[in-house]
């Protein structure tokens, strides 16, 4: 599985619009930690 950047590379490079997010601050309980990416 490419990693988040690799994937966001080739997809840009496709010319493809796509939106990158990083939880970068935790309230409560949620399913991911600071840091993880989402593409």
């Amino acid at each position: 599985m490419p990693s988040v950047e690799e994937e966001l590379a080739q997809r840009l490079g496709r010319g493809e619009e796509v939106v990158l997010a990083t939880v970068i601050k935790l309230d409560g309980e949620p399913p991911s930690q600071p840091g993880a990416k989402l593409l």
